[in-house]
Protein backbone atom coordinates (compact mmCIF):
# COMPACT_ATOMS: atom_id res chain seq x y z
CA UNK A 1 0.00 0.00 0.00
CA UNK A 2 1.31 3.48 -0.84
CA UNK A 3 0.23 6.58 -0.13
CA UNK A 4 -0.55 9.05 -2.77
CA UNK A 5 -0.76 12.66 -2.42
CA UNK A 6 -3.73 13.22 -5.73
CA UNK A 7 -2.65 16.91 -6.46
CA UNK A 8 -5.89 18.59 -7.94
CA UNK A 9 -8.12 22.22 -8.51
CA UNK A 10 -5.64 24.89 -8.39
CA UNK A 11 -6.52 28.14 -10.45
CA UNK A 12 -6.60 27.62 -13.50
CA UNK A 13 -9.78 27.57 -15.76
CA UNK A 14 -9.89 24.15 -15.64
CA UNK A 15 -10.65 23.75 -11.45
CA UNK A 16 -13.65 22.46 -11.49
CA UNK A 17 -12.42 19.26 -13.88
CA UNK A 18 -9.26 18.81 -12.15
CA UNK A 19 -10.79 18.62 -9.02
CA UNK A 20 -13.67 15.78 -10.54
CA UNK A 21 -10.55 14.17 -12.25
CA UNK A 22 -9.06 13.91 -8.69
CA UNK A 23 -12.16 12.91 -6.84
CA UNK A 24 -12.30 9.95 -9.04
CA UNK A 25 -8.75 9.04 -9.06
CA UNK A 26 -9.04 8.77 -4.84
CA UNK A 27 -12.11 6.42 -4.94
CA UNK A 28 -9.82 4.16 -7.35
CA UNK A 29 -7.09 4.10 -4.76
CA UNK A 30 -9.11 3.65 -2.22
CA UNK A 31 -10.70 0.43 -4.16
CA UNK A 32 -6.61 -0.80 -4.95
CA UNK A 33 -5.70 -0.30 -1.25
CA UNK A 34 -3.77 2.59 -1.19
CA UNK A 35 -4.26 5.40 1.37
CA UNK A 36 -5.32 8.92 -1.12
CA UNK A 37 -4.10 12.49 0.40
CA UNK A 38 -6.37 14.94 -1.03
CA UNK A 39 -4.45 17.80 -1.60
CA UNK A 40 -6.00 21.23 -3.61
CA UNK A 41 -3.08 22.89 -4.91
CA UNK A 42 -2.03 26.11 -3.45
CA UNK A 43 1.11 28.22 -2.27
CA UNK A 44 1.44 25.76 0.75
CA UNK A 45 2.16 22.53 -1.64
CA UNK A 46 5.27 22.23 -0.92
CA UNK A 47 4.65 22.28 2.81
CA UNK A 48 1.47 20.02 2.39
CA UNK A 49 3.70 17.61 0.58
CA UNK A 50 6.66 17.34 3.35
CA UNK A 51 3.75 17.16 6.16
CA UNK A 52 2.02 14.40 4.19
CA UNK A 53 5.20 12.20 3.75
CA UNK A 54 3.42 10.98 0.42
CA UNK A 55 4.87 7.95 -1.28
CA UNK A 56 4.28 9.36 -4.63
CA UNK A 57 1.99 11.81 -6.14
CA UNK A 58 -0.79 11.39 -9.04
CA UNK A 59 -1.04 14.68 -10.75
CA UNK A 60 -4.76 15.26 -11.40
CA UNK A 61 -4.29 18.90 -11.77
CA UNK A 62 -4.87 20.57 -15.20
CA UNK A 63 -4.20 23.53 -17.31
CA UNK A 64 -1.27 25.98 -15.88
CA UNK A 65 0.98 24.86 -13.20
CA UNK A 66 -0.22 21.27 -13.85
CA UNK A 67 0.37 20.80 -17.37
CA UNK A 68 3.18 23.30 -17.84
CA UNK A 69 5.73 21.38 -15.79
CA UNK A 70 5.72 23.95 -12.93
CA UNK A 71 4.35 20.93 -10.60
CA UNK A 72 6.24 17.88 -11.86
CA UNK A 73 9.58 20.44 -11.49
CA UNK A 74 8.47 21.27 -7.96
CA UNK A 75 7.85 17.46 -6.99
CA UNK A 76 11.37 16.50 -8.36
CA UNK A 77 12.77 19.12 -6.41
CA UNK A 78 11.24 17.86 -3.44
CA UNK A 79 11.74 14.27 -4.07
CA UNK A 80 8.73 12.84 -4.55
CA UNK A 81 8.12 10.22 -7.61
CA UNK A 82 4.99 11.66 -9.47
CA UNK A 83 2.84 10.08 -12.20
CA UNK A 84 3.00 10.64 -16.06
CA UNK A 85 5.08 12.79 -17.99
CA UNK A 86 8.32 14.53 -17.15
CA UNK A 87 9.17 18.24 -16.88
CA UNK A 88 10.34 18.70 -20.49
CA UNK A 89 7.57 16.47 -21.76
CA UNK A 90 5.22 18.97 -19.93
CA UNK A 91 6.54 22.10 -21.38
CA UNK A 92 6.39 20.89 -24.67
CA UNK A 93 3.40 19.95 -25.07
CA UNK A 94 1.92 22.99 -23.36
CA UNK A 95 3.33 25.15 -25.77
CA UNK A 96 0.85 25.86 -28.16
CA UNK A 97 1.82 29.34 -29.07
CA UNK A 98 0.97 28.87 -32.65
CA UNK A 99 -1.00 29.75 -35.74
CA UNK A 100 -2.87 26.69 -37.18
CA UNK A 101 -4.88 27.00 -40.55
CA UNK A 102 -8.33 25.60 -40.02
CA UNK A 103 -9.07 21.77 -41.34
CA UNK A 104 -12.83 21.18 -41.75
CA UNK A 105 -13.36 17.80 -41.00
CA UNK A 106 -13.61 15.47 -38.10
CA UNK A 107 -12.89 15.45 -34.22
CA UNK A 108 -10.56 12.97 -33.23
CA UNK A 109 -9.04 11.82 -29.81
CA UNK A 110 -6.22 9.18 -29.50
CA UNK A 111 -5.00 8.07 -26.20
CA UNK A 112 -1.81 6.44 -25.37
CA UNK A 113 -1.47 4.45 -21.84
CA UNK A 114 1.87 2.57 -21.36
CA UNK A 115 1.52 -1.02 -20.39
CA UNK A 116 2.55 -4.38 -21.81
CA UNK A 117 6.00 -2.81 -22.35
CA UNK A 118 5.54 -0.03 -24.40
CA UNK A 119 2.66 2.75 -25.19
CA UNK A 120 -0.07 1.56 -26.34
CA UNK A 121 -3.03 3.50 -28.73
CA UNK A 122 -6.60 2.99 -27.57
CA UNK A 123 -9.53 2.91 -29.56
CA UNK A 124 -9.71 6.26 -31.19
CA UNK A 125 -13.19 8.44 -29.44
CA UNK A 126 -14.67 11.13 -31.99
CA UNK A 127 -16.41 13.92 -30.99
CA UNK A 128 -19.90 14.63 -32.74
CA UNK A 129 -21.37 18.20 -31.56
CA UNK A 130 -25.39 17.93 -31.82
CA UNK A 131 -26.68 20.78 -33.77
CA UNK A 132 -23.37 22.56 -34.62
CA UNK A 133 -20.29 22.10 -36.64
CA UNK A 134 -17.94 23.71 -34.31
CA UNK A 135 -16.48 22.07 -31.23
CA UNK A 136 -15.52 24.55 -29.04
CA UNK A 137 -14.89 24.74 -24.96
CA UNK A 138 -18.76 25.30 -24.37
CA UNK A 139 -19.70 21.87 -26.40
CA UNK A 140 -17.05 20.20 -24.66
CA UNK A 141 -17.95 20.47 -20.87
CA UNK A 142 -21.65 21.16 -21.62
CA UNK A 143 -23.74 18.08 -21.38
CA UNK A 144 -25.83 16.81 -23.75
CA UNK A 145 -23.90 19.36 -26.38
CA UNK A 146 -21.72 16.70 -28.16
CA UNK A 147 -21.97 12.81 -28.40
CA UNK A 148 -18.17 10.99 -28.34
CA UNK A 149 -18.52 7.69 -30.19
CA UNK A 150 -15.90 5.46 -28.87
CA UNK A 151 -14.72 3.14 -31.02
CA UNK A 152 -14.61 6.02 -33.57
CA UNK A 153 -17.37 4.71 -37.06
CA UNK A 154 -13.93 4.85 -39.37
CA UNK A 155 -12.45 2.68 -41.66
CA UNK A 156 -9.59 0.36 -40.43
CA UNK A 157 -7.18 1.94 -42.39
CA UNK A 158 -8.17 5.48 -41.12
CA UNK A 159 -8.25 4.36 -37.36
CA UNK A 160 -5.21 2.66 -37.48
CA UNK A 161 -3.07 5.60 -39.17
CA UNK A 162 -4.61 8.18 -36.09
CA UNK A 163 -3.70 5.63 -33.78
CA UNK A 164 0.16 5.17 -35.53
CA UNK A 165 0.49 9.33 -35.66
CA UNK A 166 -0.65 9.37 -32.28
CA UNK A 167 2.24 7.02 -31.24
CA UNK A 168 4.46 9.22 -33.41
CA UNK A 169 3.48 12.21 -31.62
CA UNK A 170 3.44 10.79 -28.00
CA UNK A 171 6.79 9.57 -28.69
CA UNK A 172 8.36 12.99 -30.03
CA UNK A 173 7.10 14.60 -27.25
CA UNK A 174 8.96 12.24 -25.04
CA UNK A 175 5.39 12.13 -22.85
CA UNK A 176 5.11 8.72 -20.07
CA UNK A 177 2.68 6.93 -18.47
CA UNK A 178 -0.09 8.04 -20.44
CA UNK A 179 -1.57 10.99 -23.18
CA UNK A 180 -4.15 12.46 -24.90
CA UNK A 181 -3.44 13.37 -28.61
CA UNK A 182 -5.85 15.55 -30.31
CA UNK A 183 -6.78 14.76 -34.32
CA UNK A 184 -8.30 16.20 -36.97
CA UNK A 185 -9.07 14.72 -40.22
CA UNK A 186 -9.82 16.40 -43.12
CA UNK A 187 -13.08 15.91 -44.14
CA UNK A 188 -11.99 16.06 -48.12
CA UNK A 189 -8.73 14.50 -48.29
CA UNK A 190 -8.72 12.50 -45.15
CA UNK A 191 -5.87 13.65 -44.48
CA UNK A 192 -4.60 13.50 -40.67
CA UNK A 193 -3.20 16.64 -38.33
CA UNK A 194 -2.20 16.44 -34.41
CA UNK A 195 -3.56 19.50 -32.63
CA UNK A 196 -2.13 18.67 -29.34
CA UNK A 197 -0.75 16.62 -27.02
CA UNK A 198 -2.30 16.60 -23.87
CA UNK A 199 0.27 15.54 -21.11
CA UNK A 200 -2.47 15.35 -18.44
CA UNK A 201 -5.54 14.25 -19.64
CA UNK A 202 -9.02 14.14 -17.89
CA UNK A 203 -9.97 11.61 -15.52
CA UNK A 204 -13.70 12.12 -15.16
CA UNK A 205 -16.28 10.22 -15.62
CA UNK A 206 -16.99 11.89 -19.42
CA UNK A 207 -13.25 12.29 -20.39
CA UNK A 208 -11.95 10.67 -23.95
CA UNK A 209 -9.17 8.55 -22.09
CA UNK A 210 -11.09 6.76 -19.86
CA UNK A 211 -13.90 6.30 -22.79
CA UNK A 212 -11.22 4.79 -24.36
CA UNK A 213 -9.52 2.41 -21.30
CA UNK A 214 -12.89 1.17 -21.22
CA UNK A 215 -13.75 0.28 -24.97
CA UNK A 216 -10.02 -1.51 -24.87
CA UNK A 217 -11.14 -3.63 -21.87
CA UNK A 218 -9.24 -1.49 -19.77
CA UNK A 219 -11.07 -0.61 -16.09
CA UNK A 220 -10.28 2.94 -14.61
CA UNK A 221 -8.96 1.15 -11.71
CA UNK A 222 -6.18 -0.37 -14.07
CA UNK A 223 -5.62 2.91 -15.39
CA UNK A 224 -5.15 4.17 -11.78
CA UNK A 225 -2.92 1.18 -10.67
CA UNK A 226 -0.42 1.17 -13.57
CA UNK A 227 -0.04 5.33 -13.80
CA UNK A 228 1.37 4.43 -9.85
CA UNK A 229 3.18 1.76 -10.73
CA UNK A 230 4.78 3.17 -13.74
CA UNK A 231 5.77 6.58 -11.23
CA UNK A 232 7.80 4.27 -8.74
CA UNK A 233 9.06 2.57 -11.97
CA UNK A 234 10.90 5.34 -13.06
CA UNK A 235 11.99 6.83 -9.79
CA UNK A 236 13.38 3.14 -8.92
CA UNK A 237 15.47 3.40 -12.26
CA UNK A 238 16.81 6.89 -11.75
Amino acid sequence: MARVAVLKGGRSLERQVSLRSGARVEDALERLGHEPISIDVGADLVERLRAERADVAFVALHGQFGEDGTVQELLEVVGVPYTASGVSACIRCADKVLLERYVAGRDLAVSVLERNGGPEALPVVEAVPHGEDFYDFEARYDIGRTEFVCPAQLPDDAAERARALALEAYRLFGCYGFARVDVMMDADTDELFVLEVNAIPGLTETSLLPQAAEAAGIGFDEVVARLIELALARTAAA
